[in-house]
């Protein structure tokens, strides 16, 4: 039975965080103090009121990503699911998403598959402990040249996104690093969002809007 994401709370930002933000981005410190500053203290000024509004941006966005339910999928025998995006551009690979189990979580793997054969290259071994089995849950950031692939994924409702990057080469998936690393871009959080969380088209409507 596949198990479907919703939202659980609320995405939009609240109404005070919403004025906090138009007021860093509209008052300027010349605005707030009524007399010309310095301009090294002019400079300080922009540069703590940006990372004020950066770490509310980046608090608004890990809580529109805990918003969404749990992404579960329970797997048949030789059922491979492709991730979102999850078709190279040059479309000689795919990622998909495999598990056993009644929640899928049992043996839970993405593949590196070649897309012309579908035969299953090998597994992506590094992602682990993932909190969703659905394969709409991942997500992957291809290079044009199709040379890399970037997968973002969640291990927790309540943690920072996760992700994973690798080089192709010989047919093969090969780590850019030792282990997944946080998600801190602001742009990778938002892809997920809009590609991972299961709420949206890729037109970036909501996928339950009925359309006038």
């Amino acid at each position: 039975m596949r198990g479907t994401l919703a939202v659980t709370s609320t995405s939009a930002p609240r109404r005070g965080d919403r004025e906090r933000i138009a007021a860093l981005l509209s008052v300027s410190p010349v605005a707030q103090s009524g007399q010309v500053m310095p301009s090294s203290r002019r400079i300080s000024t922009i540069k703590t009121q940006r990372t004020i509004l950066l770490s509310i941006l980046s608090s608004l966005i890990l809580g529109v990503c805990s918003g969404f339910a749990t992404s579960n999928h329970e797997y048949g025998a030789e059922e491979y699911l492709t991730i979102s995006n999850g078709t190279s551009p040059d479309k000689k690979f795919s990622i998909k998403a495999h598990g056993e189990g009644d929640l899928g979580y049992e043996n839970f793997h993405l593949y590196l598959v070649d897309a012309s054969t579908m035969k299953i290259i090998g597994p992506l071994v590094e992602i682990v402990d993932t909190l969703d089995t659905g394969s709409d849950a991942f997500t992957a950031k291809w290079s044009e040249d199709s040379k890399t692939v970037m997968i973002i994924y969640r291990v927790d409702r309540h943690a920072p996104l996760k992700s994973m990057t690798y080089s192709l080469a010989n047919s093969r998936a090969l780590p850019k690093t030792k282990k997944p690393v946080d998600v801190t871009s602001r742009s990778l959080e938002e892809h997920w969002i809009r590609y991972g969380s299961g709420y949206f088209n890729p037109d970036g409507s909501r996928k339950n809007d009925k359309k006038s």
